[in-house]
């Protein structure tokens, strides 16, 4: 028996805002499990070169990858005086504003050691044990996670907030299928990926 008719048939589910969703699934605010920052360029905008690699919007393939064609950087010494906008293996950026709002990548590798990211995007990173960043991207991925972020925002030119993307609601399965569909997921993305060469 296919393993996925198996756990259909198996399974009991609920009706929940976001659709039918299995019965040991929660579902809660993204701002209950989640961290923010906003990141930011020095004064006079992003350089053609430097040290540090400064990612905003246009860097954000229609993937969920990175994309450096066009690389800006900032200096070493901005970076070292930055709180926040330093990005870490794992992380999520959301992008918040402008025509590529609501455009999300999953950072899977770090092409230089150093990266931050400007003013245009959220760094998301889980604070839960119980939520893994590699399956957060995919819900944000999702069409239902992009539908969410897309009702906060009207007209050609988009914009969100932080305490919006606070309110995106988002399932939360036991870690185990977290992993599961987040590896089967991933499998299909690099496959994508390599067929786009």
């Amino acid at each position: 028996m296919d393993y996925r008719y198996k756990f259909y048939i198996e399974t009991k589910f609920i009706e929940t805002s976001l659709g039918e969703i299995p019965q040991d699934w929660e579902t809660y605010y993204l701002g209950e499990k989640a961290i923010f920052e906003v990141g930011k360029r020095e004064k006079g905008g992003s350089l053609e070169k430097g040290d540090i690699l400064s990612l905003g919007c246009e860097h954000i393939d229609n993937n969920g990858n990175i994309s450096l064609k066009n690389p800006k950087y900032i200096s070493s010494e901005f970076f070292n005086k930055m709180k926040k906008g330093k990005i870490n293996l794992f992380d999520i950026l959301l992008c918040k504003d402008g025509a590529k709002t609501g455009k999300v990548a999953y950072i899977k590798n770090l092409p230089i050691e150093k990266m931050a990211i400007n003013e245009h995007l959220f760094i998301i990173r889980s604070k839960d044990d119980d939520l893994l960043n590699h399956f957060l991207f995919f819900v944000l991925f999702s069409g239902i996670g992009q539908k969410q972020i897309k009702s906060f925002y009207h007209g050609l030119i988009g914009g969100i907030n932080k305490s919006q993307i606070e309110n995106l609601k988002i399932v939360n399965p036991p870690l185990s299928e977290q992993k599961a569909i987040a590896y089967v997921l991933s499998t299909i993305q690099e496959a994508k990926d390599r067929g786009s060469d």
